[in-house]
């Protein structure tokens, strides 16, 4: 049974929209993955990994970009997912798989997994002060990411938030594994692994935020 909560559904989801999510070879919820992630298919194909895909309109670009390689995303939020996967079907998409896993507990499965890119495109920042614990970018974070990725690993990471810009910059530093090889502005042409404008991205522009997109691999 799926079980969700709060913001993870939003008022007015029509049940069959639900039903064929859950439904869906495409999506997995934690008891169906396990399956997944031990077939053949998996294990044979270059994977890549996207935390919190939103509507998933990076996770559609890399896809198609790279349509021999698998890309495996995890949000709990639902609402986001049925509408990824309404657009998987309208366009025959067969390499994106997702899951209502938050990432904590999608790392204990794939923890022993290299992934060739992994995308965190402007996670939540979380700006009360006793949300902070909730900032998924911190110490225990970047050594998972660590664990999981390789030398060649791309990680690529958006935010428009000053204050979590410089917490990125500051944790990876810290942990001193891994090495920062590009941070721009308001620009998705990342050189080693490009990025779609998405819809957090474009509502930063017409507020006129500024945008960082950070690429750090382990050095």
């Amino acid at each position: 049974m799926l079980s969700f909560y709060g913001r993870r559904l939003v008022k007015g989801t029509k049940d069959s929209d639900l039903k064929n999510l859950i439904k869906s070879p495409f999506f997995f919820t934690e008891e169906e993955i396990n399956d997944f992630l031990k077939s053949s298919f998996f294990l044979k194909k270059k994977k890549n990994l996207e935390i919190g895909f939103g509507t998933g309109e990076n996770l559609i670009f890399q896809s198609l970009k790279f349509k021999n390689q698998i890309f495996l995303a995890c949000d709990p939020f639902l609402t986001g997912s049925i509408k990824l996967l309404k657009k998987i079907e309208i366009m025959n998409i067969k390499n994106i798989f997702i899951s209502n896993l938050d990432f904590l507990s999608l790392y204990q499965k794939i923890r022993n997994f290299e992934f060739e890119k992994i995308f965190i495109l402007f996670p939540d920042p979380w700006h009360k002060r006793r949300h902070f614990k909730r900032k998924l970018i911190n110490q225990l974070f970047i050594k998972q990411i660590k664990l999981i990725s390789h030398n060649r690993t791309s990680i690529v990471i958006a935010t428009d938030d000053l204050i979590y810009q410089d917490i990125i910059r500051e944790s990876f530093k810290k942990d001193g594994n891994f090495k920062k090889l590009v941070e721009k502005t308001n620009n998705t042409f990342l050189g080693i692994v490009d990025v779609i404008e998405t819809k957090y991205y474009k509502k930063a522009l017409k507020k006129k935020k500024k945008s960082i997109f950070f690429v750090f691999n382990k050095k």
